[in-house]
């Protein structure tokens, strides 16, 4: 599984506002049944949507060591209070709550 966070995603949660899909039980599993397969990692498109970023899970978790080091260096710089904005700390939690890379 993968994450995926459109533009509008990220402006409404940067604001403050919850949208609906943060406020979603279950993870949204793309692609359905049926569908040609795999959907690698960039940039995504539904429909009449805003484009927003698709990352699959093994990429989603090189992002989340990303982050946590560069969330670690802040800390280091700016004191051990030191919070990410919130739509960088609900990406994280999101990865590590819901994103499961499989063994192929």
């Amino acid at each position: 599984m993968a994450l995926a966070v459109s533009a509008r995603q990220l402006s409404a949660m940067s604001v403050g506002r919850r949208h609906k899909m943060a406020e979603s039980k279950r993870p949204i599993q793309i692609p359905v049944e049926g569908s040609s397969g795999r959907v690698p990692s960039g940039a995504l498109q539904f429909r009449d949507d805003w484009p927003g970023l698709w990352l699959r899970g093994d990429d989603a978790h090189s992002l989340l060591l990303g982050l946590e080091r560069m969330c670690d260096q802040l800390r280091e710089y700016f004191g051990k209070n030191y919070r990410p904005p919130m739509s960088v700390g609900e990406a994280m939690a999101t990865i590590r709550r819901d994103v499961i890379v499989r063994a192929e």
